[in-house]
């Protein structure tokens, strides 16, 4: 069966142009962050304490992983949120990937179709909108040698 287009998923990359408002929304969302995470490690160092206070058989390194992963991002948060300070007015900053979708037919050039979408925003309203192609061009083809 033959078609004529198709829907593909691509990443679509947010940036903002930091004024004031986005600066304090960005930071107040690394906060919540950093927050949720310290609870979810305290919960983890509670059940773990638990376990071995009771002294029951059960296997804790499924909880230690829990525990070193939510240490690593609570660490990767704390650093974006001093990285969120240092900004000043007009600077952009990356704040997230998200899915995005495009459509696709023959005669597309795929690098657009399915190359790194940039969305940049200030104050939450769209200013930019690009595809991020590959710089490189395609290897020249190398003309085609006879044996004799």
């Amino acid at each position: 069966m033959d078609i004529d287009q198709i829907l593909c998923k691509r990443q679509v990359v947010l940036r903002a142009i930091i004024t004031e408002d986005t600066k304090l929304d960005i930071a107040l969302e690394l906060q919540r962050g950093i927050e949720a995470t310290r609870q979810q490690l305290a919960q983890i160092n509670a059940i773990i304490k638990e376990q071995k206070e009771k002294n029951q058989k059960i296997d804790l390194k499924p909880l230690e992983e829990e525990l070193k992963k939510a240490a690593i991002q609570e660490h990767v948060l704390k650093e974006r949120l001093e990285e969120v300070k240092g900004l000043k007015t007009g600077d952009v900053y990356t704040t997230g990937l998200i899915d995005g979708y495009s459509q696709m037919k023959k005669g597309d050039d795929i690098r657009e179709k399915l190359g790194t979408v940039e969305i940049t925003t200030k104050d939450y309203r769209i200013e930019e909108m690009k595809v991020s192609m590959p710089t490189k061009a395609a290897p020249k083809a190398k003309p085609a040698t006879t044996l004799r």
